[in-house]
């Protein structure tokens, strides 16, 4: 499993693919506990918003300038609601767990963390 932080930004909330950049620092995580070893390649994913709504999605592979990078990208055409009511500048943590032979994401708001801990310490 591999979890970060994203800060929420302009290209997140505007674009159709919603596309999250894996921090570089976690390019080697990803390829060994992910992609099984062998990286360098866009692979399916299941994507989980905040709003809970199971949607399409990939893991794209990509080389620009500064050198390789993964990208969190949503398939299809999926307007900005689907993901609560996110604001730019919003931290969220980002979750990627192998399934199987599949991957799945999920983004997690800071109100479902709050939301998380308070139960866990009620019990």
């Amino acid at each position: 499993m591999i979890t970060f932080f994203f800060t929420v930004n302009k290209s997140f909330l505007e674009r159709t693919n919603h596309p999250i950049t894996i921090p570089r620092a976690y390019n080697s995580d990803l390829v060994s506990a992910i992609y099984g070893g062998t990286g360098g390649r866009t692979i399916p994913v299941t994507l989980t918003p905040p709003k809970g709504r199971i949607l399409n999605g990939e893991i794209y592979y990509g080389k620009a300038s500064y050198g390789p990078y993964y990208q969190i990208k949503v398939l299809g055409q999926y307007p900005s609601d689907y993901f609560g009511d996110l604001k730019i500048g919003e931290s969220v943590m980002v979750s990627i767990v192998k399934s199987g032979r599949h991957a799945n994401v999920r983004i997690i708001s800071q109100k479902q963390a709050r939301a998380a801990a308070e139960k866990l310490m009620s019990q």
